[in-house]
């Protein structure tokens, strides 16, 4: 296979998010004389600078869950105490009446 195989075969093989990577790559470098190994550490490269990224959405996102549960414990909360209360209710108005 030539480079410009090879190039192709691995560009196609990655997912949609490196298109933007794969067109820099395609428009900077010249494909035909570009060396394999120079072509692998730049896709490496951009590799970890994606879980860098990666690495920082999933706290924000973990906040936002974390948020969410309060928020369901809390109307669980109201919930039981509008429940107890009505029930409070009426104990109090069963005991009058027995009184």
């Amino acid at each position: 296979y030539t480079n410009v195989d090879l190039a192709s075969k691995i560009f196609n093989s990655l997912p949609r998010s490196w298109i933007p990577k794969i067109t820099t790559i395609e428009e900077f470098k010249d494909i035909a004389n570009l060396e394999l190994s120079e072509l692998i550490c730049s896709l490496t490269a951009h590799e970890s600078v994606l879980r860098i990224k990666g690495d920082e959405q999933p706290r924000k996102r973990k906040d936002l869950a974390l948020k969410s549960h309060l928020m369901e414990d809390e109307e669980e909360i109201v919930e039981q105490i509008a429940l107890l209360s009505n029930k409070f209710r009426a104990y109090t108005i069963q005991n009058k009446l027995v009184h």
